[in-house]
């Protein structure tokens, strides 16, 4: 089979459907994420109260949980900014598609079982193109779910990729959104 033959077309409202994507699954991480940490709080509010307020009573656990939650807080509002600017970006039609060549890869912690644990110790896979030290980390889960030949999980996006290939790139801020591999892309 020749590989034009193989070549899936890629339109604005695809590459739009997968920043959408991207920004939903982050903005739902966020809110059960805050689930979760509310739950904590509430256990520990309760094992406070069941220990004669032995936590709050200590100014060693008031300041150590105080931080903590702070930088939790702190980072799942950071989060949620970003994934709103993108669904900003994409309404306004403010990021851009620029082609560039994959000079180099790096393999993450990506793992083919799904579990709501890993987040914390993932590292993405990685690919490095040859314009302005750009990185794009491949994001975890599908990629490409509108596609019919070539939706495949973040380890098969880095196993499909060769040193050379030419991709398009979506970018907003000069932060790379989406990655298509030209050999199996062809914009529309």
């Amino acid at each position: 089979m020749k590989e034009e033959n193989r070549k899936e077309k890629l339109t604005l409202s695809n590459i739009e459907g997968d920043m959408k994507n991207l920004s939903i699954r982050e903005i739902i991480s966020v809110f059960v994420v805050s689930l979760l940490m509310a739950l904590v709080i509430l256990v520990l509010m309760v094992l406070d109260s069941a220990t004669n307020r032995a936590i709050s009573s200590d100014a060693f656990g008031v300041v150590v949980l105080t931080v903590l939650l702070f930088a939790l807080f702190s980072l799942l509002v950071f989060i949620l900014i970003k994934s709103i600017n993108r669904l900003i970006s994409i309404k306004k039609k403010t990021y851009i598609i620029e082609t560039d060549r994959l000079i180099n890869s790096k393999s993450g912690t990506g793992q083919i079982v799904s579990s709501n644990f890993r987040t914390a110790f993932y590292k993405p896979f990685r690919l490095y193109f040859s314009q302005k030290n750009r990185v794009f980390k491949i994001p975890e889960g599908i990629n490409y779910k509108w596609s019919e030949k070539h939706h495949m999980y973040e380890y098969s996006v880095f196993n499909s990729s060769n040193i050379g290939d030419e991709f398009y790139l979506v970018m907003i801020n000069d932060k790379i959104i989406c990655a298509y591999n030209k050999k199996l892309f062809e914009m529309e």
